[in-house]
């Protein structure tokens, strides 16, 4: 069998092994033929295959009751601080014993990563806390993969999906396809019975964070772990590289980075709109105060561009192919056509392709949670309405963004969305709007766009359990109205206080919250 990727890679005159390198294949052995490029990796009764540049480490060991063994993809910091490769798994998991202590040694990784694990006869395989590295599950085949096209080996058959809401973005596992299925975060997939079991967070967890000194606590620890991964990731491959804006989230790893004494290869701003124009100057600014090097890459007018119109064009189709995107015709890319979507998908690419390659860029999704990013006007409404309580499922829906206007009222997303609200622990109540990001949304998005950034290798230090936990336990108004983020800048880099944000209500909501130290039962904390 060959899959629906290489089939129509070779139809469109795309080439595949570049924009598939970062990806992924797992099937029975002798049940799949051998892809392009892709390295093998056997798996007691599976086959994993590799794209070119994906990072792979593993390990196997003999037990009294079988081979005990573990395929890492992907970058991963484990929960001691250190790099997941080859000799970091047979260090950490010479005296593993059981499938279940594999499960807890990849649940404690932050990173960008999925992993196989077995015992004996057991197989799991497991995603990062948010799915950032996105995988997808064909039941009918019994086959693992990390995109829609490499999941199938016929052409795409409809889900049953909603009508009417069908495109950009799909939910609750359904993908274009019939019989495959989005990976839930969290969850570990059964090889076995292709089942799903939540593993994170446990009945024990708490998201709760009622006193300042606790909080303050949370905010250093959570800091030390960024740094602790950054750190490890920083003497890895290739150039590291860190993007720098006029935004909160790449200020926030910038301090944490700069608290931790930690520097990287590569400081630099991408100009693809006038907005980022603002983004570029306090970029420089932040960085000139820091002593770093400073790079833009102004994307607007650029001439000659950095590739002609058709390889342009050819290679946003690979993008759209790697992401599993339905819309990867030609036509789609038209310039003549859609000038305005050819012109800005177009600096994407190109500002991805004018960095450092082979390295890798760290982004500020999931350290993200510090300013309650999906919460949104009417999350926070209804959360003092409820004064913490469970937030409804029409809310929820509303704030998932699946490209509806009636979603929220419709019971087919109502009823999985509060199907999924009970899987979580009680502990959780009061930041399901975050859980919902890590679990429902972010896997559709980067999940699936960061495959497409082949250049380099994407990845998001905050993606890791203990920081989420610290995270999401922080009052959500006060992550709302950017207090937590400046008492995060206040410890790691007081001196980025001064610069103001590229988004103007960013600096409005600092000018007309009150002073944090006065109102903490605003936030339900104790001095």
């Amino acid at each position: 069998m060959t899959t629906l990727a290489e089939t129509l890679c070779a139809e469109h005159g795309l080439n595949f092994a570049r924009g598939f390198s970062q990806q992924f294949h797992c099937a029975k052995q002798g049940s799949h033929a051998p892809i392009a490029g892709f390295a093998p990796h056997p798996f007691g009764d599976w086959l994993i295959q590799t794209g070119g540049t994906l990072p792979v480490a593993s390990f196997t060991t003999a037990t009294a009751t079988g081979d005990l063994g573990i395929v890492f993809l992907g970058m991963g910091v484990d929960a001691d601080g250190g790099y997941v490769d080859d000799a970091r798994l047979a260090w950490r998991l010479g005296r593993a014993r059981t499938i279940e202590d594999l499960t807890a040694y990849v649940a404690g990784c932050g990173g960008r990563y999925c992993a196989f694990v077995r015992h004996g006869s057991d197989a799991r395989f497991l995603l990062d806390p948010s799915g950032s590295m996105g995988a997808v599950a064909n039941a009918a085949t019994r086959t693992v993969a990390a995109t829609l096209y490499l999941a199938i080996d016929r052409p795409v058959v409809p889900s049953d999906y909603p009508m009417g809401v069908e495109g950009r973005r799909y939910a609750f596992g359904y993908t274009a396809d019939r019989d495959v299925i989005s990976l839930r975060p969290n969850h570990y997939l059964d090889l076995n019975t292709f089942e799903q079991t939540r593993h994170w967070p446990l009945e024990t967890d708490s998201f709760e964070v009622t006193s300042l000194r606790v909080l303050d606590e949370g905010i250093d620890q959570m800091i030390e772990r960024h740094c602790q991964i950054m750190r490890a990731l920083a003497g890895t491959i290739g150039p590291s590289i860190l993007p720098l804006s006029g935004g909160e989230d790449s200020r926030l790893l910038l301090a944490m980075s700069h608290a931790g004494n930690i520097r990287f290869d590569h400081y630099f701003t991408h100009i693809t709109t006038d907005i980022s124009r603002g983004d570029a100057r306090i970029g420089a600014q932040m960085a000139e105060t820091l002593g770093l090097p400073f790079s833009v890459y102004d994307l607007i007018g650029q001439e000659p561009p950095p590739l002609p119109q058709p390889e342009t064009i050819r290679r946003l189709q690979e993008t759209a192919l790697a992401s599993g995107n339905v819309a990867y015709r030609r036509e789609y890319y038209a310039p003549r056509r859609r000038p305005r979507a050819y012109q800005q998908k177009a600096r994407i690419l190109h500002a991805t392709l004018s960095l450092p390659p082979g390295g890798f860029v760290m982004r500020g999704q999931i350290t993200d949670l510090s300013k309650a990013v999906l919460w949104r006007p009417a999350g926070m409404k209804e959360f003092a309405e409820k004064k913490g309580g469970l937030i409804g499922a029409g809310t929820g829906v509303r704030l998932m963004m699946v490209d509806s206007d009636v979603a929220e009222a419709d019971p087919w997303f109502l009823s999985r969305y509060e199907a999924w609200q009970q899987t979580l622990p009680a502990g959780c109540h009061g930041c399901e709007i975050d859980f919902m990001g890590l679990e429902l949304f972010r896997s559709y998005s980067w999940g699936n766009t960061f495959y497409s950034f082949v250049n380099d290798f994407y990845i998001s230090p905050g993606c890791d359990r203990q920081i989420i936990q610290h995270l999401a336990a922080a009052p959500p108004l006060m992550r709302y109205e950017f207090h937590y983020n400046d008492r995060i800048l206040e410890r790691a880099a007081p001196e980025l206080l001064k610069f103001r944000y590229t988004r103007p209500d960013d600096n409005r909501m600092r000018k007309r919250r009150p002073v944090f130290l006065e109102t903490l039962d605003r936030y339900g904390l104790s001095a």
